[in-house]
């Protein structure tokens, strides 16, 4: 299993997923069709916006559907000769930790089982020096 950045080479095992009744957020069932209409309206945009290091997107929905800022992050998809899951990060820059909107944990969605595991990470931190937010106190 590798961590591999959302491209257009692994989108449709990421659609296939989507489209088989996988969420990325365990919490917002919802966002499955979310994310195919917005790949089915514009594939490059919803592929650039799964990187947002400088937190330009939209306020982020959250699971009582009140919003919040967005913070920096990005998703990494896990690959393993198909799409088996996803792994979002996020810090608030210059903090070692994230405002109240922000739980301390990392969930990460599996395809594979559909099986959502909670990955607690100390405050800012990520989960491989190769994939660190530039700006990050925690980052090399």
């Amino acid at each position: 299993m590798e961590l591999v950045w959302p491209d257009v080479q692994y989108l449709p095992g990421y659609v296939h997923a989507l489209q088989q009744g996988w969420s990325p957020d365990n919490l917002r069932p919802q966002t499955a069709v979310e994310h195919l209409a917005r790949i089915e309206k514009d594939p490059a945009a919803f592929l650039r916006a799964q990187v947002d290091r400088e937190a330009k997107g939209p306020p982020v929905t959250l699971p009582d559907n009140s919003t919040a800022r967005r913070l920096p992050g990005y998703t990494l998809w896990m690959w393993d000769d198909e799409f088996c899951g996803s792994i979002g990060l996020r810090w608030q820059p210059g903090r070692r930790s994230c405002r109240p909107t922000v739980s301390g944990t990392s969930v990460t969605r599996s395809y594979r089982g559909s099986v959502g595991v909670a990955m607690p990470l100390a405050p800012c931190s990520c989960c491989c020096r190769t994939h660190a937010p530039k700006g990050c106190r925690t980052s090399t």
